[in-house]
């Protein structure tokens, strides 16, 4: 009888729910906590096509190439010589016809000027040699003579003769073959960066390591700095360009023989690497506090609440201002993953001392975005 009661009273609950309409917004609250456990589940890639991934040297000694005209012409200044390796590595070969590469290298601080750089643009054709065209033409002349005569009681025939000439001419020329642009470059950012472009062709392919020379224009005292990489590898689809593959890299530079600087370079590659690694380990919790709670989580999901942590706040970290105080997202983070930021931010500026230059960080959101 209990139970009956029991029963009963929470049936009449649930109807006096319904009738308040109290019951269709709770369901719509599960159903909207069930969406938000879905988006946290990782998501599976919606293309298996061909990926690309790229390595770059950390740490690039660079040459004095200072020429005696420069230096007559421009005391204050020096020429330096700086060789970039880039790797690439398909992961297939299903698509790599319809693949093109594009590299950035810039300067960050706005210290350098891009003075020469190889390899530029060039051009590539699948013909050994040049292609032979021949064109003939052939006229006729003939004159005909014909006796016919009809004789019914003795002989019925024809008789006749043809005198002909066959004339022939033969023009023969060779063309050039084809030509297939491979590569394209040239500055960038008011001549501060050097952009490169590369295309797949008969007789070279995309995979593989290749050097990047720059010749710079430094000031006198420079001694080192830093410079920003970025690779991508895009996919012609029809009219559109579909990304396959996307890094970005700090490169330390130091001037060759100068083995104060150069540690100074490696400090900064180090202090990048502990960086990472730590906000690796702190994945989890950089997460949390990005959204703290289910309704942060449920309003990030609709669209009405900004995480607390951007997505991409390590790169704003790594290619951004060195100081950590002027990133907003810096207050939410966990204080280790703070301390190896402050860090990372303090061997970037010891560098960028080394250059001789004046360029503040306050440029340093580049178009590596």
């Amino acid at each position: 009888m209990i139970q009956l009661f029991r029963h009963r009273s929470l049936v009449l609950t649930r109807q006096q729910a319904v009738i308040a309409g109290l019951w269709p917004v709770a369901t719509r609250l599960v159903i909207v906590a069930s969406l938000a456990a879905a988006s946290m589940s990782p998501a599976r890639p919606a293309d298996a096509s061909t990926s690309v991934q790229f390595d770059t040297a950390c740490v690039v000694s660079c040459r004095d190439v200072t020429t005696e005209e420069f230096a007559k012409e421009n005391p204050r200044q020096r020429l330096v010589s700086a060789t970039f390796r880039i790797s690439a590595l398909l992961d297939s070969q299903r698509s790599a016809d319809r693949l093109q590469y594009v590299y950035h290298i810039v300067s960050p601080f706005g210290n350098v000027q891009i003075v020469d750089y190889e390899p530029k643009n060039s051009m590539d054709t699948r013909f050994a040699g040049n292609i032979t065209h021949e064109t003939k033409t052939e006229s006729n002349k003939s004159l005909g003579v014909s006796l016919s005569g009809s004789f019914e009681q003795l002989v019925r025939g024809t008789v006749g003769s043809d005198v002909g000439t066959k004339e022939t001419s033969s023009v023969k020329y060779d063309l050039k073959p084809p030509l297939e642009v491979v590569s394209a470059s040239g500055t960038v950012q008011r001549g501060t960066g050097v952009y490169f472009k590369l295309w797949p062709s008969s007789s070279s392919s995309l995979e593989g390591s290749r050097d990047f020379a720059l010749v710079m224009r430094v000031p006198a005292g420079w001694r080192g700095d830093v410079m920003y990489v970025r690779c991508e590898a895009l996919e012609q689809r029809q009219d559109d360009m579909i990304p396959r593959g996307d890094a970005r890299f700090v490169v330390a530079l130091h001037a060759h023989g100068d083995d104060v600087v150069r540690v100074a370079a490696q400090e900064l590659i180090r202090a990048e690497t502990v960086l990472r690694r730590t906000v690796a380990n702190r994945e989890r919790d950089i997460r949390r506090r990005s959204v703290p709670s289910l309704v942060h989580h449920l309003g990030a999901v609709l669209d009405v609440y900004d995480p607390k942590i951007p997505d991409s706040w390590l790169d704003r970290l790594v290619f951004g201002p060195t100081d950590i105080e002027s990133h907003e997202f810096s207050r939410y983070l966990p204080d280790d993953v703070r301390r190896v930021a402050s860090r990372f931010g303090q061997a970037k500026r010891k560098l960028h001392q080394y250059s001789g230059g004046r360029g503040t960080d306050a440029e340093t959101q580049l178009s590596l975005r």
